[in-house]
């Protein structure tokens, strides 16, 4: 799902009470599915089964769960 317009990750973030490292300024044009996210999306991960197909992902921005987000 790409966002009406781009958010950084500190404003993704402060939306879901995460922690984050990374450029405060860092660009996410949106969101999806591990298998539908594409570059520049942030994708949630909440299983450890699914950290490796997170990471090979064409996904910019990784959330491990809503609450810490890597880049």
């Amino acid at each position: 799902m790409k966002f009406p317009q781009v958010q950084t990750l500190k404003q993704i973030a402060e939306i879901i009470g995460a922690k984050y490292i990374g450029a405060n300024d860092f660009p996410i044009s949106g969101t999806n599915e591990i298998h539908r996210v594409k570059s520049g999306e942030i994708v949630f991960v909440n299983h450890p089964k699914y950290y490796e197909k997170a990471l090979n992902s064409e996904a910019t921005v990784m959330g491990k769960t809503a609450r810490f987000i890597l880049l």
